[in-house]
Parts: structure tokens; sequence; C-alpha cells
């Protein structure tokens, strides 16, 4: 049921015009980022899921968002050789527009009905020959977003040696839902 949930995630913000593409966006098993060319990486990975009822499957997916930006790709009239020399990841990420993208991306999905049609979708092609395919009944919400922090080359599957070779943060979403009576279980 993840799987739907995590595709159709990738699949509305393709089609969203927010400039990310196939190279820059994947699933991901976990937030760090492909070997990459590019300047930014976003993963889309899965949380923990969980269940609050006994005679239904009543279950709560999540999934996190994992934005990073190279740092070496960062011209230094945006980014200012003093934030570099400082470090002040902070001011950093709102300089090089992290924290505009992050923004964005939270305020496009948090509730985002596109995401779960998408993912139910997904799940009756994934399920054709089932009688019953129940979906997803509510969307995810934003959660939290974590604060930007530097991270080194061994993030990008480099050589550790590499300081501050970057910028992430999780941007986390929790709560989608979906039910299935107990009389579908098979």
């Amino acid at each position: 049921m993840i799987d739907s949930l995590l595709f159709a995630v990738k699949e509305v913000i393709l089609a969203s015009n927010f400039g990310w593409d196939s190279r820059t966006m994947d699933v991901m098993p976990d937030g760090h980022p492909r070997p990459i060319t590019a300047n930014w990486f976003l993963a889309i990975h899965q949380e923990q899921e969980r269940g609050d009822m006994m005679n239904a499957l009543d279950e709560y997916y999540a999934f996190t968002l994992t934005m990073t930006r190279m740092l070496a790709q960062v011209p230094v009239d945006k980014a200012g050789t003093a934030i570099l020399a400082n470090l002040d990841v902070r001011t950093l990420a709102k300089e090089t527009g992290f924290n505009a993208r992050a923004q964005q991306l939270k305020t496009f999905l948090h509730m985002n009905w596109a995401v779960i049609g998408r993912a139910n979708e997904l799940l009756l092609e994934m399920y054709a020959a089932e009688y019953v395919v129940n979906g997803f009944c509510e969307p995810a919400h934003w959660e939290n977003t974590t604060v930007p922090k530097l991270v080194g080359g061994e993030w990008f599957s480099a050589e550790a040696a590499q300081a501050n070779a970057g910028i992430t943060a999780e941007i986390r979403f929790a709560d989608a839902r979906r039910l299935q009576p107990i009389t579908t279980f098979s």
C-alpha cells in the first residue's frame, strides 16, 4: 500500500511544474540522494505505519521528503563568501532558495487530495485481479520540517573528507489513512 502512496507523491510533484524532474527526484529507500549531477535532489521515502483498530485495518501511513542541495553548485554571488566561510546554515538555506522550496512542497502536499486519488488509481492497477481494493480515504498532513543541516561528501556517496558538501532537511507528512473492513481480509 505504501508504494502506491510514494509513487503518487512523485507523480503529483512531477506534474506540479515546481522544477523537479526524474533526474532530481525519486522514491528512495532512505533520504540519501542517488549519485547526482544536478544541484538538487528530492528523496521520497516511507516512514512508520501504524493502526488503531482491532476488528479492521485502520492504517495510517507516513512519508518523508528529504531535500538536498549541493553547495559546490551554489554561486558565490548568491550565497556570499561570508556565509560560506561562517557556515551559517540557516542563512545559507534562505539565500539559496532552500527554505522557499521546502515551504512550497509543504504547502502543496499538505492534505493533497490529488495524491490520494492517484494512490488509489495505482492500487487498482497493482491489484487488478482482486475483487475489492480498499484505497486511501484521507490525505497525509504536514507534520514537521527539520532545521536544515550541513552534510559532508558521504551524504552524496563521495569522499567523506569533503566537509560541508551540501545542505539537507526533511519534510515529514503523516496519517494518510486507509480503511479495510474485516470482511475483506483474505
